[in-house]
């Protein structure tokens, strides 16, 4: 009886949901997804851009604490309609997400006081359009269990 009693005792936390609201864990930092397509035959341009300017305003940035770390992709086998270029800023938290404003002067002074060396003459809107932003907080989910 006691073995029966053990095994549906078992069976019922088994069959207990335990679930964790997304409300209830910490974030850990908030990720900016933008996604990019280039003008026919300005790439090149566009690559260079980033490599320069973009980059060395990620680095005041970075400098200032406001972001973590910044990658660019590119989009291998797009489809008709898809990004080609795709950037990710991961800021430490929304308040410094929220200060990346405030800190456009910095970065602007810092940049006209020793400007990118090899950024590519044009306007920026020439070289690539604007499809879409998106921001996530990535969540804490804690360290893994580990088995021994």
């Amino acid at each position: 009886m006691q073995r029966l009693f053990l095994a549906f005792a078992s069976f019922l936390l088994a069959a207990i949901p335990f679930s964790v609201h997304a409300e209830d864990l910490p974030p850990k930092s908030l990720w900016s997804f933008s996604t990019f397509r280039t003008q026919p035959g300005m790439s090149d341009d566009y690559i260079q851009y980033l490599a320069t300017v973009w980059r060395a305003q990620r680095q005041v940035l970075v400098e200032e604490g406001i972001v973590r770390s910044y990658h660019v992709f590119v989009v291998n086998a797009r489809r008709k309609g898809e990004p080609d270029i795709i950037i990710a800023t991961q800021y430490a938290n929304y308040v410094t997400f929220a200060k990346r404003a405030e800190l456009e002067q910095i970065v602007r002074l810092r940049l006209r006081a020793n400007p990118p060396v090899g950024a590519p003459q044009g306007e920026l809107d020439d070289m690539r359009e604007w499809l879409s932003t998106i921001e996530m907080e990535e969540l804490d989910l804690g360290a893994p269990e580990m088995s021994e």
